[in-house]
């Protein structure tokens, strides 16, 4: 029918078109789980050399407080005894309702500069497609 109409140019150039689309939201997510993924890792990497920093340094402090008190015990109990502060005050933070505050101004202040990135990545294709219409 397309044929006979003389539209099968036009309707080819659509199916390429929307192919096109469709292979370009393929690679912006891929693109986007990738900006993810790395960040995650990159995290992951920071944290796990910070808990082999805080582990050596809670032995030496545990030792060195032991020496300190010529004790073999009271520098292990002094340690752990600040780690269980920590962690009751993580606990009430947590309870309180304090983190997922943060979290969700984090996530709407990220949510806020995406909008604007996406909005000025709009504007910038709007004037490179007009500049195109222009020109002769």
């Amino acid at each position: 029918m397309f044929q006979f109409l003389g539209m099968n140019g036009f309707v080819e150039a659509i199916k390429n078109y929307i192919e096109i689309k469709v292979e370009l939201v393929k690679l912006t997510i891929t693109e986007y789980f990738a900006a993810i993924l790395s960040k995650v890792i990159g995290i992951v990497i920071v944290f796990v050399l910070f808990l082999f920093f805080l582990l050596f340094f809670s032995i030496f402090l545990a030792v060195s407080i032991n020496l300190a008190l010529e004790n073999t015990i009271i520098g292990w109990l002094i340690v752990s005894l600040i780690y269980l502060l920590f962690f009751i005050i993580s606990l009430r933070f947590f309870a309180s309702g304090r983190l997922s505050e943060m979290i969700e101004k984090r996530s709407l202040e990220t949510t806020k500069i995406d909008e604007k990135i996406e909005t000025l990545s709009q504007k910038i294709q709007k004037k490179n497609n007009d500049e195109k219409s222009h020109t002769p």
